[in-house]
């Protein structure tokens, strides 16, 4: 795995997002990135529960072929795993 490689992921994940979804949606899905990047700066562990229009963004993406496979490329990349929900 390259520092370019999850660049390039992560470049085609936002372009993919961009072309996806509407200026609003792509402003919630932003601000939900936003509050992870802050617990995780906090350490804090609790769960980071989506508004109602952040999981309206979130579900389009998971509904989107593209999105949903650059966005688990990502994830193996960084070695994320998620928990099933």
């Amino acid at each position: 795995m390259s520092v370019n490689e999850i660049a390039t992921v992560e470049r085609q994940l936002r372009e993919r997002i961009a072309a996806l979804l509407a200026p609003h949606e792509q402003a919630s899905y932003d601000a939900y990135r936003q509050r992870i990047e802050e617990a995780v700066q906090r350490h804090d562990i609790d769960p980071i529960r989506p508004t109602t229009d952040e999981q309206a963004a979130l579900d389009l993406i998971a509904n989107d072929t593209q999105a949903a496979a650059l966005d688990k490329q990502l994830r193996v990349l960084l070695r994320i795993e998620t928990l099933p929900q």
